[in-house]
């Protein structure tokens, strides 16, 4: 699915961009095996071009056995995915498996790049080739159960991190991918929604992987992916300035890479600092500039900020770079929605929806068709997005909404608008001014003029504590006069 592979990008930031660094192999250094030994050293402090040198000279050298060749192309491989050199990385880390078909660690590297691709396919069948050849390691488990999970397989996903934490419990990257697996299982229950207790789990996961990846700073303050690693889970715990501050190191360390760029500026677009957001999406995409999540990301602030030619421009070329995301046609057929060009608003969440029926796309689309005055499509799209997500709020609301309010008087039901308002608001946690606005409105369409009163002034009432009294919304204060 589209947004899983967006929220897929966070899990790869081994594919690091750093800068060059300074310092030159020493002369002295003649055989292939100082050379590997130079190579690991500078790969430790994350001088990746020195590396890659020395890795160079090692493959090219003399007195390294078979194996040690195959680590040596290895090694020149992450260093180069770590620059995200990925055609060159694949290219050498299949030439150590060349010379090393029994090499587990190199089957988890390719893998990855497969992962980085979107053919969790093949990175499923890499990460088990290495599951075949070493039964006990707990990075190819977790790495599978992170590449189920983005094809959908969320019990296998679970059984394989849960595997890989019986392994060695304090393999922090796989609490974290649990954690996040956990947060997208939807409840069989419930269609459309985790569970309370998978919710918590995935909490619970979440601060165990926090508290980890502190213990890894504490014993190397310069760990970069411990770093980045941290900023994630803060960040789905919703500790935003701490994610910030984390990318913000990770950034210190290796000045050049994207995807931590792209994690600060969603930290900031989260903050509302939609300036330093764009700032970052921009180094971000100077970086990798095919990369089409960060089109997506700096397309969002866009839109949030009301540049929408802009935001359509940057949705477009994440399209041209990967044709088959519903996320992004998603994305681009709201924007058009808020330019008020419905046409092509709704071709872009027709597509998208053809890609992957999610329910949230077709609310949109209904949305686009309301506005539209194409009022019996908007009703089929939200009655489809609750057939889809059967206890949606926002599909009631919406429903409500029109059957309360349409100007053609033939789709305006008022019993059932208040049916639809009432049942969201009695399964919401809070009570929110847009609901109680939507039922008092309905109210109003079912003659029930006091219920009508009575509900718009709560309304008006939540709403004049985030604002200010002169502030409302003259919508509001009409409805109420």
């Amino acid at each position: 699915m589209g947004k899983k592979a967006w929220i897929a990008v966070a899990f790869i930031f081994l594919l690091a961009c750093p800068a060059a660094t300074k310092g030159a192999p020493s002369e002295d250094i003649k055989s292939g095996p100082e050379f590997f030994a130079a190579g690991k050293a500078a790969m430790e402090h994350y001088r990746l071009r020195e590396a890659i040198g020395l890795f160079t000279r090692a493959i090219k050298g003399r007195g390294l056995t078979k194996g040690e060749l195959a680590r040596a192309y290895y090694n020149l491989a992450k260093a180069r995915f770590y620059r995200c050199e990925f055609e060159r990385s694949m290219k050498e880390i299949n030439r150590a498996l060349e010379l090393n078909p029994g090499y587990a660690e190199a089957y988890i590297g390719r893998g990855n790049i497969m992962a980085k691709k979107g053919d969790y396919k093949s990175a499923v069948e890499d990460f088990t080739m290495a599951l075949e050849l070493n039964p006990k390691s707990a990075k190819a488990y977790s790495s599978r159960g992170w590449a189920l999970w983005l094809m959908e397989d969320y019990a296998g996903a679970v059984k394989d991190c849960g595997r890989a934490v019986e392994i060695d419990p304090h393999y922090a990257e796989t609490y974290l991918r649990r954690g996040q697996v956990r947060r997208q299982m939807p409840d069989p229950k419930n269609p459309g929604y985790i569970s309370v207790e998978n919710f918590k789990a995935a909490d619970k996961d979440f601060n165990r992987a926090i508290e980890l990846f502190t213990r890894a700073t504490k014993r190397n303050p310069k760990d970069a992916l411990a770093y980045y690693y941290r900023g994630r889970a803060f960040s789905l715990v919703s500790k935003h300035k701490r994610a910030a501050l984390d990318f913000s190191s990770a950034i210190e360390l290796i000045p050049n890479n994207g995807f931590a760029y792209n994690a600060r500026g969603r930290e900031w677009e989260r903050t509302r600092r939609y300036h330093e957001a764009i700032e970052d999406f921009n180094r971000a995409i100077e970086i990798l500039p095919d990369h089409a999540p960060f089109y997506t990301s700096r397309g969002s602030v866009l839109r949030w900020t009301g540049n929408y030619d802009r935001a359509i421009g940057d949705f477009t070329r994440a399209i041209e770079l990967k044709p088959d995301n519903d996320f992004t046609y998603f994305k681009r057929g709201v924007t058009y929605t808020d330019k008020r060009d419905y046409g092509r608003a709704l071709k872009d969440l027709t597509r998208a929806i053809e890609l992957e029926p999610d329910p949230l796309y077709y609310e949109c689309r209904g949305r686009a068709h309301y506005l539209r005055g194409e009022f019996g499509n908007a009703i089929a799209d939200y009655k489809r997005a609750m057939e889809l997500r059967p206890n949606s709020r926002s599909s009631r609301i919406f429903l409500a909404w029109l059957r309360a309010t349409c100007p053609k008087g033939k789709y305006r039901d008022g019993k059932s608008a208040v049916e639809l308002a009432e049942e969201a608001i009695k399964t919401s946690c809070h009570r929110y001014y847009g609901y109680l606005d939507t039922l008092a409105a309905a109210y109003a369409e079912a003659g029930r003029f006091s219920d009508a009163l009575r509900t718009q002034a709560e309304a008006i009432g939540l709403l004049e504590e985030r604002l200010n009294k002169k502030d409302l919304p003259q919508d509001l204060r009409s409805r109420e006069a």
